[in-house]
């Protein structure tokens, strides 16, 4: 249903697609899909550059938090070095947005 939605989306709703990817991820870590749960949270990382969300990026935390705690280290490092990436480009464009 969410991929359905994701197809839908208006492509100027950065925000929204943001969100959805990180439930994406979410449902796919549910389902022991790893692989595919790193590569949503990694999608909305990189939309996060645009959209400066602090909620998108606590979402992203989450994420990495339960890939670790199922043993996904380097996943989990691998979304370490994003989420400080992306905290270096909100920070240098002046600011964050909830």
């Amino acid at each position: 249903m969410l991929e359905q939605a994701m197809k839908l989306i208006d492509p100027a709703a950065v925000r929204r697609l943001s969100r959805l990817l990180t439930y994406l991820g979410e449902a796919h870590l549910l389902l022991e899909h790893e692989q595919q749960a790193y590569d949503y949270a990694s999608q909305a990382l990189d939309l996060t550059h645009q959209t400066q969300s602090l909620d998108i990026l606590r979402h992203v935390r989450r994420l990495r938090d339960n890939l670790l705690t199922r043993g996904e280290i380097s996943y989990a490092k691998n979304l370490d070095r994003q989420i400080e990436e992306t905290h270096a480009v909100i920070a240098s464009a002046g600011g964050f947005h909830a």
